[in-house]
């Protein structure tokens, strides 16, 4: 897959994980080992958008950016 595409879709899963974390802390009903995990994988999820962000910046030369990204 194109490093483009995977950053896409890492990003979009981190927002995800993001939203589930926000839904997830006013719900009583699931237990307390949730929210580590759930927090865990929103920035597992951003780590590796950026990275394959910096791969792709790198590919284009922007030295710079792909530094700032890692």
């Amino acid at each position: 897959m194109k490093d483009a595409i995977i950053a896409k879709l890492a990003n979009q899963a981190a927002d995800y994980f993001g939203d589930a974390f926000k839904q997830c802390q006013y719900k009583d009903t699931l237990p307390k080992e949730v929210f580590p995990v759930l927090a865990a994988k929103h920035c597992i999820m951003q780590a590796y958008a950026e990275y394959h962000q910096s791969i792709l910046a790198k590919q284009q030369k922007k030295f710079g950016e792909e530094i700032a990204r890692l």
